[in-house]
């Protein structure tokens, strides 16, 4: 579940600054 848990987390973070990237 760790293992997931921090795969998703860095998936989810990527997309975030990619989404703010755009914003800027």
């Amino acid at each position: 579940m760790s293992r997931k848990t921090r795969r998703y987390s860095k998936e989810f973070k990527a997309e975030a600054v990619r989404t703010v990237l755009e914003n800027q």
